[in-house]
């Protein structure tokens, strides 16, 4: 998404990845002013090896990382050889809930790795200021050095999704209202709440719940919707193409997640209008929805909480056309106009 927002902006950019033994061009770009680079398994060494090999054959102006291994190892690359390479890392993710689950050695490693690296790059980009200041918990990252940049989430070619066929049953137009939730059965995304919210809310309205996504979870959760008395109004299909198609046709979307870095899907389901309902969750839902004058908030874990924000977006939905303006700040033209400036502040200032 973000090298096509860059491309629009007339702007050359390599993406590259480094598998253990195979580094490889993927996409070839117009002057190599920006490397986004993904690493595979491997040794930490080689690919550091691997890494000053590209920058000093290449030279882009700067360079974009994403996601832990690759941001410390740019970082690093950045404290060994000094490349004339601006280097700029990014953070997707809050720290927190991952930390709290490894061991104590495993986190303690983790962060003084983290607060090692992260401070050597040319700057570090969080996808929301909750993640920021999630990451400031653990890292001294001067002010100058950070920026936050929400995610590049829409582009013409998903929003033509929506238009799609959506094949089942119960988005026909005769059948009862849809409350949709989307994303991976996981812990994270806790659909437990949502599940439970709806048997809450259920004997009040006489929607349907559809969950569209697989994962570990998904027996669990099936099991929890009989339990509940639900099963016949709660269904999991799966894994879909074009989710956008689904979101259209529902009547609410709801996000129940312990903990987001930002929240795609609400920008999706914001972006064809369709109302939305979220947990205040760390991080990136107050944000988007503009604390929460756009869609109600309520408590992470909280089913009752959930139930009631259902209740009431139900009753009196947000203005469609407000959603779709919203949603437009996260285009990709727009988000990669943004990195644009923080990756090459003298474009702006010019």
């Amino acid at each position: 998404m973000l090298s096509r927002g860059f491309a629009n902006q007339g702007l050359g950019v390599e993406l590259v990845t480094y598998a253990p033994s195979d580094p490889r061009l993927l996409v070839p770009g117009v002057d190599a002013r920006v490397g986004i680079v993904n690493f595979g398994p491997g040794g930490q060494l080689r690919h550091i090896f691997q890494l000053g090999d590209y920058l000093r054959q290449r030279r882009p102006r700067v360079l974009l990382t994403a996601g832990h291994r690759s941001n410390r190892l740019a970082a690093r690359c950045k404290q060994r050889w000094r490349p004339t390479t601006r280097i700029f890392v990014s953070v997707h993710n809050v720290l927190t809930p991952g930390l709290a689950e490894m061991g104590p050695l495993r986190r303690w490693l983790r962060l003084r790795d983290i607060s090692r690296t992260y401070p050597h790059a040319g700057g570090v980009i969080c996808v929301s200021a909750g993640v920021a200041e999630d990451l400031a918990r653990y890292v001294t990252i001067p002010a100058a050095q950070l920026s936050i940049i929400h995610n590049p989430v829409l582009s013409e070619e998903l929003l033509r999704t929506a238009e799609h066929e959506c094949s089942h049953p119960w988005m026909a137009p005769a059948q009862p209202p849809v409350i949709l939730g989307a994303g991976r059965l996981t812990s994270q995304k806790d659909f437990a709440t949502l599940v439970r919210a709806f048997a809450l809310l259920a004997s009040a309205v006489g929607h349907r719940l559809l969950i569209i996504g697989d994962g570990a979870e998904r027996a669990a959760l099936e099991r929890l919707a009989v339990d509940l008395g639900v099963a016949d109004r709660v269904t999991f299909p799966g894994f879909v193409e074009d989710p956008l198609s689904y979101m259209r046709r529902a009547r609410l979307f709801v996000l129940s997640s312990a903990w987001e870095g930002f929240g795609n899907v609400l920008v999706e389901a914001m972006a064809v209008g369709t109302p939305v309902v979220s947990t205040d969750c760390r991080s990136g839902p107050r944000e988007i929805l503009l604390d929460g004058t756009l869609g109600p908030l309520a408590a992470p874990g909280d089913p009752r909480a959930l139930a009631e924000a259902m209740r009431a977006a139900i009753a009196q939905p947000a203005d469609p056309d407000a959603l779709r303006r919203r949603a437009a700040d996260f285009s990709v033209d727009v988000v990669a106009r943004r990195y644009l400036d923080t990756l090459f502040p003298a474009r702006t200032a010019a």
